[in-house]
């Protein structure tokens, strides 16, 4: 699968391209940044069961959260993430908007319970 290997070191170069700094390009090693290595498939959720006592909360919030995060307008994105997290949780917030696309698409390549599954969920980034 040389084409898959292909794509996702294409989407990891694509991913970092954000950490680039203004003047040099070099990579920023900034408090709030996200390595894609520490996205797995329940990342969010782990996130969440900070914010929120309950697993079975977490778990339903941290799968709103990253229905939300596929949003095509950043705005509306925002707006649904304060809705669902509220202001305390501005920091989470935060983050999450920051990294939104990294976030879903980690998440959801760590979730595909088949190569089928996570060809098709390529593919449909393309």
């Amino acid at each position: 699968d040389d084409a898959g290997d292909g794509l996702d070191t294409r989407m990891e170069r694509e991913l970092h391209a954000d950490a680039a700094d203004e003047n040099g390009g070099a990579a920023v090693a900034e408090e709030d940044e996200l390595p894609i290595s520490a996205i797995d498939a329940y990342w969010l959720q782990r996130e969440c069961s900070r914010y929120f006592n309950d697993p079975l909360i977490a778990q339903r919030v941290s799968e709103e959260v990253l229905a939300t995060l596929t949003e095509a307008e950043e705005r509306d994105c925002e707006n649904k993430l304060v809705i669902l997290l509220d202001y305390d949780k501005f920091d989470l917030i935060k983050l999450l908007l920051k990294h939104r696309w990294k976030i879903s698409v980690c998440t959801r390549l760590a979730q595909a319970q088949s190569e089928a599954e996570r060809a098709s969920l390529l593919a449909s980034m393309r």
